[in-house]
């Protein structure tokens, strides 16, 4: 899982100077949340507690009305695939 923030080079300008600093942006990236199979959704946000967040989606969606109807939550792909974090499968 990535960090929820990356430092980045920036130029900042004061007083018509300009000089060379870094900054922390967050990251953003697409969760495709799949249920038996079939994509349901595709959201963007930071990642960490991906699946809170789809089990709060499913929830709110009325996909599900309680953690029984859930029986895995489980990331989709290989073992080192870049991006498998960014599909949950459940």
């Amino acid at each position: 899982m990535r960090a929820p923030s990356d430092r980045v080079a920036v130029t900042r300008v004061r007083a018509g100077v300009a000089l060379d600093d870094t900054d922390d942006v967050v990251v953003e990236e697409p969760l495709e949340i799949r249920v038996s199979g079939e994509t349901l959704a595709v959201t963007m946000r930071t990642p960490g507690h991906d699946r809170e967040l789809v089990l709060g989606f499913l929830w709110a969606e009325g996909v599900i009305a309680s953690l029984d109807d859930v029986a895995t939550i489980a990331p989709c792909g290989r073992t080192g695939d870049p991006g498998r974090e960014n599909t949950l499968e459940v």
